[in-house]
């Protein structure tokens, strides 16, 4: 995954996410500023900048899809998530539903 930042009207590379074993397929900022990445690995990984080094470092991995993974949303804070939540959806049929408080387990799997 490759990480642009926008500067004086130019795009130049910032970081390279290396940690999936295979072609990320989603990502998307977090309100928290997080990166999220989902792969065909069948994985999804959180990372969280550095402030001491200001480079982004995998700080999770969701795995509890099958097959690859090809998209990923923020859910905002509500009653049932005070944090807020992640949903990813993947070619095994399933959306996850990760609580932010908890990321042991999707909280919730629909079929």
């Amino acid at each position: 995954f490759f990480f642009w930042l926008m500067e004086l009207s130019e795009f130049r590379l910032r970081q390279v996410l290396g940690g999936h074993s295979a072609d990320v397929k989603s990502a998307i900022f977090l309100s928290t500023g997080e990166v999220v990445t989902a792969s065909r690995d069948a994985l999804v990984k959180i990372w969280k900048l550095n402030p001491e080094t200001n480079i982004f470092e995998e700080s999770v991995t969701l795995s509890g899809h099958s097959n690859f993974v090809n998209a990923v949303v923020e859910v905002g804070k509500s009653e049932i998530f005070t944090e807020g939540a992640i949903a990813t959806g993947s070619t095994d049929s399933l959306i996850l539903v990760w609580d932010k408080r908890n990321l042991s387990e999707p909280f919730f799997t629909f079929a």
